[in-house]
């Protein structure tokens, strides 16, 4: 029996990259479902950066215009699939 999850890379404030781990999920099924509901959060507050943002094409905010794209297209969850022993029934 398998039992999956949601881990999520991020940096701190040093720089370095750690994982932060989100529940337990009986079904792979249920994990998707629980990263789309993060994704949608964090693209709703991506976008909102982006709406803010003025001279993003050439001016002072061309940078983070780029970053915010990187970080949309680059998602910091995924599903770790983890083998549970039920031997013991």
């Amino acid at each position: 029996m398998y039992v999956y999850q949601i881990a999520e890379k991020y940096q701190d404030r040093e720089g370095n990259t750690k994982t932060r781990y989100h529940g337990y999920y009986k079904n792979e099924s249920a994990a998707q479902e629980r990263i789309k509901s993060y994704e949608f959060g964090r693209m709703s507050a991506i976008a909102y950066k982006i709406a803010r943002m003025v001279g993003w094409k050439r001016g002072r905010d061309a940078q983070a215009f780029q970053d915010a794209i990187h970080e949309m297209a680059n998602s910091p969850y995924s599903i770790n699939k983890i083998s549970v022993d039920t031997s013991w029934r």
